[in-house]
């Protein structure tokens, strides 16, 4: 007993067994104390973390902030609105077109190398008058210096329905084919201004045939033209009065082209 109670471990023995026991030990002591105390703020790199450990329950949403635009949906976005206005522009260039269609259209239609008038004249129908001393002037529309009425009335057993033209130019001339044709100016004769002579035999009706055609000038303007409708109805015909109305009647109208 004496001899076992005088062997003392040495210094160096002792270190090394606290060495042994702190290297079996001292792992778990350390994994089992690290948590968020012991851990210092901001102290952890995030490519520290292993990837794909992260999960919906350890990240709080609001404390994210705002998430940006996706660049592509944002491209999109800026792509359709460009689109749009692109597309707007073109539809304002395209109406405006239209108006400048229209407009120049309208410009041509009053241009003195163009067509600047085109005259429908209402139809209007007269008793004819006792005799061609009598009967008062139809107006029929005008164009320039020239215009043109008609004249209704009895001439012995027949009803007649004439269109004349007339010029308030002294350098006017026209002609038609079917009636007369040459110069006319304000002292020209009212017989030698016929542009259409239509005649009716009793209880009968009838418009205007031959051609209606016409030209007239004064050097400056120049129209071109159909004399239109020239019609007489005498008494009452077996076919009825049809648009004439009752009695001695005529019809006019015209057309014409500038």
């Amino acid at each position: 007993m004496r001899l076992v109670s005088k062997v003392r471990p040495s210094p160096a023995m002792i270190v090394a067994v606290m060495a042994l026991v702190f290297a079996a030990g001292g792992v778990g002591y350390a994994a089992s104390t690290i948590n968020g105390k012991v851990l210092k703020n901001r102290s952890v790199a995030g490519k520290k973390l292993k990837k794909n450990t992260l999960t919906g329950a350890e990240i709080r949403e609001s404390k994210l902030g705002k998430v940006p635009k996706a660049k592509s949906a944002d491209t999109a976005t800026n792509a359709l609105q460009a689109s749009t206005a692109n597309n707007a522009t073109h539809a304002t260039a395209a109406d405006n077109a239209t108006h400048a269609t229209a407009a120049d259209n309208a410009t041509h239609a009053t241009a003195a190398d163009g067509v600047s008038t085109v005259s429908l004249h209402a139809t209007k129908t007269v008793d004819a008058a006792a005799d061609l001393a009598s009967p008062p002037q139809v107006p029929l529309g005008s164009n320039g210096p020239f215009s043109f009425y008609g004249k209704c009335y009895v001439s012995g057993a027949l009803v007649e329905a004439t269109t004349y033209i007339a010029s308030s130019s002294n350098t006017g001339m026209f002609d038609t084919e079917a009636e007369d044709s040459g110069y006319v100016t304000p002292s020209t004769a009212e017989t030698a201004r016929k542009l259409q002579d239509v005649t009716a035999g009793a209880n009968s009706f009838r418009a205007g045939d031959g051609d209606k055609d016409f030209m007239a000038t004064d050097g400056s303007t120049t129209i071109y033209g159909l004399v239109g409708l020239a019609a007489a109805k005498n008494g009452s015909p077996a076919a009825g009065n049809g648009p004439f109305g009752a009695g001695n009647r005529c019809m006019f109208g015209e057309v014409i082209f500038g």
